[in-house]
């Protein structure tokens, strides 16, 4: 079964298994499956920092480059949206 027809939970599994390789020191990046959703051939799946204060920079890079890597490695069409913690 292609990934563009899994369901939010094997999709977020992906992304958690990408996501790994980028996680920095200082806080851990973590997929929310609330909230995250598909539309169309499009995953748009939420991603927050444990902690709140992180650079944004930062954040955003590792994000932009696990996305880069599940397009090329997966054939998956996903945007990582970052979530800013409360």
């Amino acid at each position: 079964m292609s990934l563009q027809s899994e369901d939010l939970s094997g999709v977020s599994k992906v992304v958690e298994k990408y996501l790994k390789k980028h996680q920095p020191r200082n806080y851990k990046l973590v997929v929310k499956q609330a909230g995250s959703r598909q539309d169309g051939d499009w995953w748009y799946i939420l991603v927050q920092p444990d902690k709140k204060t992180v650079s944004s920079f930062d954040y955003a890079s590792r994000l932009a480059k696990t996305e880069d890597e599940l397009s090329e490695n997966e054939h998956l069409k996903v945007l990582l949206v970052p979530v800013i913690p409360e």
